[in-house]
């Protein structure tokens, strides 16, 4: 669901300038917190870990989170699809998740990670499949993996 939960909140003051720049910020955000889709990717059995959207992909093979650090995929206002958190435990080009249709690019790219602190590469497929292709097994981060949406 876009935008479930994502809210400006506004502080009352007593000050009118600043409440009526509140405003106009708040006036601002809504839009593109209204367009954010924030997929949280399921557990080892598919269902989501969250009960956010349906459509959540899960984990595949052996691959499983690190502790708090679950993979999320958002999409933002932009276009963008950000990944992050880390998973572990899984097989070096084997496929860790799928992404649904929407949050998929519309080429093969390929992004250096961070994989149990020395270097590491994830390719995400147009099919949507995220695979950590080097690296170790121990840890592969997703944090700073962007790239632009399907169109």
């Amino acid at each position: 669901m876009p935008g479930a939960g994502l809210q400006y909140v506004r502080i009352q003051s007593k000050d009118e300038t600043l409440n009526r720049i509140q405003d106009s910020i708040k006036r601002s955000i809504d839009p593109l917190v209204s367009k954010l889709v924030y997929v949280q990717i399921g557990a080892q059995t598919g269902n989501p870990l969250t009960s956010g959207d349906a459509g959540a992909p899960g984990l595949k093979g052996a691959w499983t989170h690190i502790s708090t650090r679950e993979a999320r995929a958002l999409l933002d206002p932009f276009g963008f699809v950000v990944l992050s958190g880390a998973l572990q435990s899984g097989a070096i080009n084997s496929v860790a998740f799928t992404l649904p249709v929407g949050l998929r690019p519309k080429r093969l790219l390929v992004f250096a990670v961070v994989s149990n602190g020395a270097f590491g590469v994830v390719r995400v497929d147009t099919n949507g499949d995220v695979v950590p292709i080097v690296g170790s097994s121990l840890s592969v981060n997703l944090e700073g993996i962007r790239f632009l949406a399907e169109q």
